[in-house]
């Protein structure tokens, strides 16, 4: 097998434009409805796993390790969200209690009361990148919520969340029904038609078309093999093919493309007769 080349391995998660919770936890990472676009402080989101703790068995006589076996290190979650919605203040802490009216130093007000206590959240998380192209999906987490609010000159009061991922004992197997975290990126709209061509043996100079359909206003087109060319115009592709003398078909791959969209179309040629 090939080495994958740096640019081949180059696919990045990067920045945030959105982070939904899922109340209850991810059933299902192919349906996920989220209930909250959580308001989170930039730079307060972090996910991520301690190192392992390495058990070293010794035994006399030896300077080697004799065995080493290894602990997980744990999984943490934080995340900062400013707001005292009502809707979000109901779910991290429960039950809430309309004020209707309360006046404070002459001056009247409304609003809700709630109790502040420690609540475990089971829930999951969506969150996509900041160019809205990818997506990671955490099905389960079990979250608490804690009132936050320090230097109140310069920020607003806020919940701070934080928890860990929750993993089921025994989840080894390789089920995709037990994995619990999700790299997804969102599927390109670019369509081609037809999505195959045909060629004889012979030259092939004047060409067959093929049309995509996609946002941008033009594509462009590459080919992996010599004998197959391509051309384009706006968003129509033109593949010639020069003449195979072997006695075997041959197939090439047209890659159509735009800057964010990707499709390919398989070319074959018979080979010759003679």
């Amino acid at each position: 097998m090939a080495m994958k080349t740096k640019q081949e391995l180059k696919d990045v998660f990067s920045g945030l434009s959105s982070i939904m919770l899922v109340k209850g936890g991810i059933a299902d990472f192919a349906s996920v409805e989220p209930d909250f676009d959580l308001p989170v402080t930039v730079d307060t989101l972090s996910l991520s796993q301690a190192e392992p703790t390495l058990n070293r068995t010794k035994v006399h006589g030896l300077q080697a390790d004799w065995a080493v076996t290894s602990t997980a290190g744990d999984i943490t979650f934080a995340a900062t969200v400013p707001s005292v919605s009502k809707e979000l203040v109901e779910y991290f802490l429960g039950k809430t209690n309309v004020i209707e009216q309360a006046v404070i130093n002459n001056q009247q007000f409304e609003g809700f009361s709630a109790v502040l206590n420690s609540k475990k959240l089971n829930v999951g998380f969506a969150l996509i990148s900041d160019d809205g192209e990818k997506c990671l999906l955490v099905k389960r987490m079990a979250i608490y919520a804690r009132p936050l609010f320090e230097n109140a000159s310069t920020t607003p009061f806020a919940f701070a969340l934080s928890g860990t991922i929750e993993i089921e004992d025994g989840a080894t197997s390789g089920s995709s029904s037990e994995d619990n975290i999700a790299f997804l990126t969102k599927k390109s709209s670019l369509t081609v038609a037809p999505t195959s061509l045909s060629f004889s043996n012979t030259a092939d100079n004047t060409g067959k078309t093929i049309t995509a359909t996609t946002k941008e206003s033009t594509v462009s087109a590459s080919s992996t093999e010599t004998w197959c060319k391509t051309s384009v115009s706006g968003k129509v592709v033109t593949v010639k093919v020069a003449e195979n003398s072997g006695a075997s078909k041959r197939t090439a791959t047209v890659n159509i493309s735009t800057p964010t969209e990707f499709g390919q179309v398989e070319v074959t040629q018979e080979g010759s007769t003679i």
